[in-house]
């Protein structure tokens, strides 16, 4: 079934789980519209790893860095490596084009290091003051879904800032327009699984996502015109953290 081929192009894009059978180009048309899968199926394994945990007697410290740490091991790093060449370019303070030239250049300067430490001593701190309920971890599949279909949906919806590089390659090879409505329909299933599960946290989370989403689509549109695969993972990054906080406080964990 070629749905099954799209879910399965989607998790060997954006995943570190090996895909054994053979994909065609066309196999990833949709590869971005089947990216919230990978989402839900990152955040049950989150509370799969949270349940083994519990029944090995592992202590809370240890299982919040476990979560913190699983979710790079699944995706490669993929979007956390977006993050990172971000927050070089944001440093440089330079033009457009330089800007540019170094989220392109392989090599980790010193902002990328210091802002993924901020980033995954956050990730471990707001994981370990959750309430550790089973309603509560469930909406950590609604985080990493909802971030990656606001991450899809920006990186094809968005102008292209480069004429290169993997998401330029994935606008190029996407059905942009009905790609676009599947992903509207999706963000609104995700968020009203949210709200079944429990409607304070669903609203909070939703709040820091559409900020998270205007704070980055506008800074995009201000220093780039448009968007890139790094600039994606920019904002699935930081949107995941915002959303994390927002279900933290939501949930008591912070205050």
């Amino acid at each position: 079934m070629q749905v099954i081929r799209y879910i399965l192009a989607s998790f060997a894009m954006f995943s570190a789980v090996p895909i054994r059978i053979s994909l065609k180009q066309e196999d990833f048309k949709y590869a971005g519209v089947c990216l919230p899968f990978v989402g839900m199926v990152l955040g049950a394994a989150e509370l799969a790893i949270f349940k083994l945990c519990l029944y090995f007697g592992i202590n809370n410290p240890v299982i919040s860095l476990i979560m913190s740490v699983f979710p790079i091991a699944f995706t490669g790093g993929i979007h956390l490596d977006g993050f990172m060449d971000c927050h070089d370019a944001f440093a440089s303070h330079s033009s457009k084009e330089r800007m540019l030239q170094i989220m392109k250049d392989s090599n980790i300067g010193a902002f990328a290091c210091i802002h993924m430490l901020i980033y995954e001593l956050s990730f471990f701190v707001f994981t370990f003051l959750l309430p550790k309920k089973d309603e509560v971890l469930l909406m950590l599949a609604v985080i990493f879904s909802l971030s990656r279909a606001m991450g899809a949906f920006a990186l094809l919806n968005l102008q292209g800032a480069r004429n290169s590089g993997m998401g330029k390659a994935l606008k190029d090879i996407s059905d942009k327009k009905s790609s676009g409505y599947i992903l509207i329909f999706e963000i609104v299933i995700i968020i009203l699984f949210g709200l079944f599960i429990n409607l304070k946290s669903a609203v909070f989370i939703v709040s820091g996502a559409i900020l998270s989403y205007l704070y980055c689509t506008n800074k995009m549109k201000r220093l780039f015109s448009g968007i890139t695969g790094d600039l994606a993972g920019w904002l699935l990054s930081l949107s995941e953290l915002v959303m994390l906080i927002a279900l933290n406080i939501s949930t008591g964990g912070i205050f």
